[in-house]
């Protein structure tokens, strides 16, 4: 409780006494890890459904979901546009965008919509923009972004490390409207409010890292 804070304290809190000296023995906290396993517990709890032979029950389960994998057609994704939209108004544009415009697109590794959940991205530039349009380009046959960028990133804490190494920050002061290239979009953010309504808390999504 000296070292991490009361507020920190759990009933597996002993097991941080001997951390450093297994990071020493077997390296990186990912090389030893149990967590993957502990945090797949509950998916084969699911699988029991009575007390007895428990582990028989799971291997039949897994036998039979093997069988239906097998046998279902796997789902395409759509790529691109996920809705187009006519002519709108209330959304912002800038001199290179032009029609038509869409309320989200869909790449690969991520969906970029124009919803508070799926609108704040990370561009190859550093730049983390909160998307309020997208639109096609007039030059070029490119997918514009049109947004606001974060000019003011901060560290949102400082212990036991700068949150800037995890890439989180506490951002504010949006700029004016600007245009990127959606192929210069680097990763997908979770922009959370802080209680002064000014500063949103930006967190990177771990699986696209």
């Amino acid at each position: 409780s000296n070292i991490y804070g009361k507020s920190f304290m759990s009933h597996n809190v002993h097991v941080i006494l001997h951390l450093a000296d297994d990071v020493k023995h077997f390296g990186p906290l990912d090389n030893f890890s149990a967590f993957k396993f502990e945090n797949y517990m509950q998916p084969l709890k699911a699988k029991v459904r009575s007390g007895a032979k428990p582990l028989q029950q799971i291997v039949q389960r897994y036998a039979e979901e093997r069988i239906l994998s097998c046998s279902t057609i796997p789902k395409s994704i759509n790529l691109g546009p996920i809705n187009v939209q006519t002519k709108s108004k209330n959304k912002p544009m800038t001199d290179d965008a032009s029609e038509p415009q869409y309320t989200g697109w869909r790449t690969k590794q991520f969906a970029v919509k124009l919803n508070s959940c799926d609108n704040c991205v990370k561009m190859v530039n550093g730049d983390i923009v909160i998307v309020e349009n997208i639109a096609t380009s007039k030059l070029e046959n490119d997918i514009l972004i049109i947004g606001r960028k974060y000019d003011k990133l901060t560290n949102y804490f400082d212990s036991p490390c700068s949150s800037k190494l995890l890439h989180i920050y506490a951002a504010s002061q949006l700029s004016h409207i600007q245009s990127w290239k959606l192929s210069d979009v680097k990763g997908k953010l979770i922009c959370l409010p802080m209680p002064d309504c000014t500063t949103k808390i930006i967190v990177p999504l771990l699986h696209l890292q």
